[in-house]
């Protein structure tokens, strides 16, 4: 319906995917239409998460790949029959190139600490590793040093780390500060996969809470919010089995592990583990936007400081 929604409205150069992810194959097709493409997204997290993985599939078949974002409560139909095809083309005039969009996602979740940094790296990084083009694959090493100022080699040594996990068919890491797979955030996002999995009720204390969006690993994300996907409109049933939903290879392993992972006995115990992530996601938060109110003191920014506050204040209501 987008794609047509578009076209009516006399936006011609459209495409879009008749219901599955897309994929390498759908790259190379639209590489012998054009050099350079504009992905529209939706502004939620599950459009966040499906802009994160298209990027390796441009990068590999060199296409320039841009990003625009809809205004919230946007899909295309609804936004160029309320505001036209001229601002639909205005908003493609002024997209952003995907990796940078990327990257400033990446910083606005773990700010710019040095350990916020060393997230960014890792997460960006994790993307590159499957990039097999050696020139491209150079040039956004370099972007992503210059953005992160951080010297160039300390992003090779983690493109080594993400490029050696792809090459032993293991996870890649996953805590960029532990540099390891089994990192303990890594560890608890897992655990709440787990029972996420098990109890429909606790899926529904992760959507409620709006948790999904703060898996830090981009494929724990997109399960997280598939499996919430998957409850039925009323939000009891268990919906389809839950292996079906993922759409990778990486995503299908996350979900055998899980099988393995300890989980509460009890519909109380699920609940618990869920609240016991709330507070360490509370606590990360509450850390990265005190961070942003020294830096607004620093500029004497008090209209950034009060909101800064007031999201300080909405955690605690919605987490506390």
């Amino acid at each position: 319906m987008d794609a047509l929604a578009l076209w009516e409205a006399g936006v011609k150069n459209v495409a879009a995917t008749c219901g599955t992810a897309l994929t390498a194959e759908h790259v190379r097709i639209i590489r012998g239409l054009c050099a350079t493409a504009v992905l529209v997204f939706d502004s939620d997290t599950a459009g966040k998460t499906a802009a994160e993985r298209s990027l390796p599939l441009f990068l590999n078949q060199g296409v320039a790949a841009r990003v625009l974002v809809l205004p919230d409560g946007h899909d295309p139909d609804t936004f160029v029959r309320e505001s036209g095809a001229d601002a639909f083309s205005a908003l493609a005039e002024k997209s952003r190139d995907l990796f940078s969009y990327l990257a400033d996602m990446a910083v606005a979740r773990h700010g710019t600490s040095p350990e916020g940094r060393a997230r960014v790296a890792a997460e960006m990084t994790a993307h590159l590793a499957g990039l097999d083009d050696p020139v491209m694959r150079s040039a956004q090493v370099k972007e992503l040093a210059s953005r992160l100022n951080v010297d160039e080699e300390a992003v090779l040594s983690r493109l080594r780390e993400a490029a050696g996990a792809r090459a032993g068919n293991r996870m890649p890491p996953i805590d960029p500060l532990q540099g390891q797979e089994a990192g303990p955030m890594a560890r608890m996002e897992r655990r709440v996969l787990g029972v996420m999995r098990q109890s429909p009720a606790a899926r529904r204390q992760v959507a409620e809470w709006g948790l999904a969006a703060h898996f830090r690993d981009p494929d724990h994300r997109a399960l997280a919010e598939k499996m919430i996907q998957a409850l039925d409109p009323a939000g009891q049933g268990e919906g389809p089995d839950v292996l079906s939903l993922a759409e990778t290879e990486q995503q299908r392993r996350i979900l055998a592990r899980l099988a393995w992972e300890e989980c509460p006995p009890d519909e109380r115990g699920c609940e618990a583990l869920v609240r016991q992530f709330a507070a360490q996601v509370r606590k990360e938060r509450t850390r990265r936007l005190t961070e942003k109110i020294r830096e607004a003191e620093s500029r004497g920014d008090t209209s950034a400081i009060q909101e800064l506050y007031g999201e300080i204040q909405n955690i605690r209501r919605l987490w506390g």
